[in-house]
């Protein structure tokens, strides 16, 4: 976080994720700075939180999943063969799921990525990454598709610091534009 002085009178911080400068008087970036010690912009709050969209088949299988209340996969503590097979097959829907979102991203850069915006790793400034709104755990957990997990509507392209800090913080309830 940078501070920046203006007019004696007021401070500027710099987003910590795309270091546009934002005011902090703002009352959701202050709400969301109290929450995860982070200054982050609006646009960087949306992403973070995730959006709401009823075309993304991913997290309608997701909510629909948790409304029945199916049982989600296993945990893997105890690591007998039946669970390390588990496992193997997780990696290898993550990696299946990657691909075909990278290639998506290749596909239709005027949709995910529009802005052309430098894609990078993790740590380079000005770098973003392309991030799923439901994760993949989330997505394996749940039983999604591969094809929905990997759609349009379920990736965005963001800073990298976003895409870092927004894992262990992702809870339906926190989608911006949720129905009620």
């Amino acid at each position: 976080m940078w501070l920046v002085r203006r007019n004696q009178a007021r401070w500027i911080l710099a987003c910590d994720a795309c270091c546009q400068p934002i005011d902090p008087y703002t009352p959701e970036i202050k709400s969301f700075w109290d929450q995860i010690d982070r200054v982050f912009c609006q646009s960087c709050i949306t992403a973070f939180c995730g959006r709401y969209d009823a075309s993304n088949r991913a997290l309608t299988t997701c909510l629909r999943a948790v409304s029945r209340r199916r049982k989600r996969r296993s945990a893997y503590a105890v690591f007998s063969d039946e669970q390390q097979a588990l496992y193997r097959e997780k990696r290898a829907y993550l990696a299946r799921v990657r691909a075909k979102s990278n290639a998506r991203l290749k596909a239709e850069p005027h949709r995910l990525n529009p802005a052309a915006l430098p894609m990078g790793r993790c740590g380079k400034r000005g770098a973003y990454q392309l991030d799923h709104v439901v994760p993949l755990s989330l997505c394996w957990d749940y039983w999604v598709a591969e094809e929905d997990a990997a759609s349009i509507e379920n990736l965005q392209v963001v800073p990298w610091l976003v895409n870092i800090l927004r894992t262990p913080w992702f809870s339906f309830e926190r989608l911006l534009g949720l129905p009620p």
